[in-house]
């Protein structure tokens, strides 16, 4: 498991804040939300139940009570029993009823001084409400007082009703309302306000937990690449020393020899300069010399490769006559390690657009690396095909040796790798790389397949020419 990084942990931090915020803040919201909606709802309920009944006092006051007022008085109900009498109060009993059809859950109530009811017009669910009026509500009536007080879900309005001229009310009005309906429907438009807050805040609280997530699978992301750039630096270092310490090794060897027989030749050890040993450690110097400097030559090669800086030419050649060149140069080391090469070659002039001391240096470079890790009496092929419809030539080595894992052939391709084989080798590792540039410079293509145990495989394709002895080049 990855740590995550300082700057990772605190965008998690600031995250897991910002969905703290976020979680008490809508949870305020929505019981403030609650508390003041029911706090105003109700609120504007009185407040519109109590003008609605002020309104609707006015209107049988001024309308229906002071036009039936002389038959209401008490003065009338004593002396007056005429059928004249009894249709006007008919007549006024049809007039409140008239007036009050249309407003749905009300119920009106008319007393005299005295607290009597006069005329009722109950809602089926009012009829508890038909009751006196206590002596307080009668003090305060008679104070010229507008009684207001709430029950349930219904809203009393209590009134004094004064006829003209009179310092004391005649009648007293009740007018019930019943506002559960409308509290129903408005608690609905509530409740589908509070539910749209918390489908708000369930998709907050999923946007930030979706945004964390998130960042967390980008930073392991982060830290994985990171951790593998680490281990590919590390082994590119580790690399480098050993590239370094190989390179030591090959240039100290020769250099060793050249000095020590310098040595022996300028202090005679041996007798005479004229001594036929000498002649041989002459011999020897030139070759650890000419060893040197083709290590050196390949070092440098690829140093101006890397740099793109390293130029070839591109000239028509016989490629036949480069690699029995290159054949010839490495046959006494195959006679010493008992390997046999096989060519399988057309009987023909093979003609190829290329850089000639390029193509010899890398025959050489594969040829010696096959020789290099096949074992004893082992077998390399080298092989050449033509594709006439595509105009390449194809050149393929093919070696019976150890082999490389599939794993360890980018090793291999790096000039600072070898795969670790467990087999003893010289060099410097740079044979592979080097010659791999110099073919893609030439403007072939170079691939290797291997696998360990069963050999190797390195393919190169280049363009050719028909066979014309126009513009060619002898090397």
């Amino acid at each position: 498991m990855y740590k995550l990084s300082k700057l990772t942990l605190s965008a998690l931090k600031k995250n897991r804040y910002a969905k703290v915020i976020a979680l008490f803040s809508s949870i305020f919201v929505i019981l403030f939300s609650v508390i003041y909606c029911n706090y105003s709802l109700r609120n504007n309920f009185l407040s519109s139940y109590r003008d609605s009944s002020i309104g609707l006092k006015s209107v049988l006051e001024n309308s229906i009570i002071k036009k039936y007022h002389y038959l209401l008085i008490e003065k009338h109900h004593i002396k007056y029993k005429s059928f004249d009498y009894i249709n006007q109060l008919i007549r006024l009993r049809a007039e409140l009823l008239q007036s009050v059809s249309e407003v749905k859950n009300l119920s009106l109530i008319l007393y005299d001084q005295n607290s009597r009811i006069m005329f009722s017009h109950f809602n089926t669910q009012d009829h508890d409400y038909e009751q006196l009026l206590t002596d307080d509500e009668i003090d305060r009536l008679l104070n010229n007082q507008e009684i207001f007080y709430t029950t349930g879900n219904k809203l009393v309005s209590i009134f004094p009703i004064f006829h003209e001229g009179d310092i004391k009310p005649s009648f007293f009005l009740k007018i019930i309302q019943n506002h559960n309906n409308s509290y129903v429907m408005v608690y609905s438009l509530f409740l589908t306000f509070v539910g749209l807050l918390l489908v708000i805040l369930i998709l907050i609280m999923l946007y930030l937990h979706f945004s964390n997530t998130q960042v967390l699978a980008k930073q392991h992301k982060t830290n994985i690449e990171l951790q593998q750039m680490k281990e590919a630096l590390e082994q590119e270092n580790a690399n480098k020393l050993k590239f370094f310490a190989s390179v030591t090794h090959e240039l100290r060897t020769p250099l060793n020899a050249i000095i020590g027989f310098a040595e022996l030749i300028k202090n005679e050890t041996l007798g005479s300069m004229d001594h036929s040993q000498y002649k041989e450690y002459a011999d020897d110097i030139y070759n650890a010399g000419t060893h040197l400097l083709a290590l050196i030559n390949d070092v440098l090669d690829f140093s101006k490769a890397e740099a793109s800086s390293l130029t070839v030419e591109k000239v028509k050649f016989n490629l036949n006559k480069i690699i029995d060149s290159c054949v010839n140069m490495l046959s006494p080391k195959l006679k010493e390690t008992g390997i046999s090469l096989k060519k399988e070659i057309p009987n023909k002039q093979l003609l190829v657009i290329a850089d000639p001391k390029r193509m010899k240096q890398v025959i050489i470079n594969l040829l010696s690396n096959s020789i290099k890790f096949t074992p004893k009496d082992g077998l390399i092929r080298m092989v050449i095909k033509e594709n006439i419809e595509k105009n390449l030539l194809t050149i393929e080595f093919h070696d019976n040796g150890i082999g490389i894992m599939q794993q360890d052939i980018y090793k291999v391709m790096s000039v600072f790798g070898q795969a670790d084989s467990g087999y003893r080798n010289e060099g410097t590792g740079i044979g592979l790389p080097l010659s791999k540039k110099l073919v893609e410079l030439m403007g072939g293509t170079f691939d290797i397949k291997s696998e360990a145990k069963l050999g190797t495989t390195v393919t190169l394709n280049f363009f050719y020419e028909e066979q014309t002895c126009e513009d060619l080049i002898d090397f």
